[in-house]
């Protein structure tokens, strides 16, 4: 019976380390609809659950928060930058109302005044440098900007003096492992999607990550690109900032992670 008890002990270890060799990959759902002071997005949270649920399948352990106020918003980002430290992938999906100024572009919270000067903005969002920043600490950093860059809010801020062809800060701090995409190109409209149903972004992302989740990840968003601009005739493509690398998948096959928050 020795034997068998050595034999138990070694698959014990081996099973051990395999578990924990196992690349840990987390996602942050964070979804605006219910805006306060601007026109409300009634697919904005949908299009939230259904990411969630995609990457969830996954393997991703994934946290979701919804409607948040800025406040809320930001505290939900300082305590992911936790769960995403020592990760091997961390992945944001936002889905609202964005704005850029300067260069720059914003997630802004449901309680946004409809006027927002530059201090103001500063209180009432997170910009991509910030989301960055929060899950700097992973080996590889995903954020999908599911946002229009064309506002409804008034900015009372002057403008880039760049114009807003680009959001240029947005790209200028990306390090290696670093991958953004946005739905729309920057002062362009990112479409809600049909009434009860979801926007082309999150429709096109949810269906590439479950059919070629172990493609490359620039691959994979520049399907995701391609299916957005056909489905929209060509009215909105996602721009897209991929740091030159060897491919590597954003999602390879693993069974269903853990959900936090998630809807049932």
């Amino acid at each position: 019976m020795r034997w068998a008890a050595a034999l138990l002990v070694l698959w014990a270890i081996l099973a051990g380390n395999a578990f924990a060799q196992a690349p840990r990959r987390v996602a942050l759902v964070i979804s605006n609809g219910a805006y306060i002071n601007v026109r409300t997005l009634p697919n904005a949270v949908r299009d939230g659950e259904l990411m969630a649920a995609t990457l969830r399948a996954k393997g991703y352990e994934v946290r979701v928060a919804r409607n948040l106020a800025a406040a809320a918003q930001r505290g939900a980002l300082v305590n992911f930058s936790l769960t995403a430290n020592g990760a091997d992938t961390a992945l944001v999906y936002v889905s609202g109302h964005g704005v850029i100024t300067r260069g720059t572009s914003r997630f802004v919270g449901v309680d946004a005044p409809r006027n927002l000067s530059d201090s103001v903005l500063a209180t009432y969002s997170m910009t991509v440098a910030d989301v960055f920043t929060a899950v700097g600490g992973a080996r590889r950093r995903v954020v999908l900007f599911d946002a229009c860059r064309e506002s409804p809010f008034a900015v009372l801020t002057a403008p880039s003096p760049r114009g807003v062809g680009f959001a240029f800060t947005d790209i200028s701090r990306l390090r290696d492992e670093s991958y953004l995409a946005h739905a729309a190109r920057a002062g362009a409209y990112a479409f809600d999607g049909e009434a009860g149903g979801n926007g082309p972004f999150a429709t096109a992302l949810s269906a590439r990550l479950a059919a070629d989740g172990d493609s490359d990840i620039a691959a994979l968003l520049g399907h995701v690109r391609a299916d957005v601009a056909a489905a929209t005739d060509g009215t909105q493509e996602p721009a897209l900032y991929l740091p030159p690398r060897a491919p590597v998948p954003l999602a390879p096959a693993v069974a269903n992670g853990p959900c936090v928050d998630c809807p049932a």
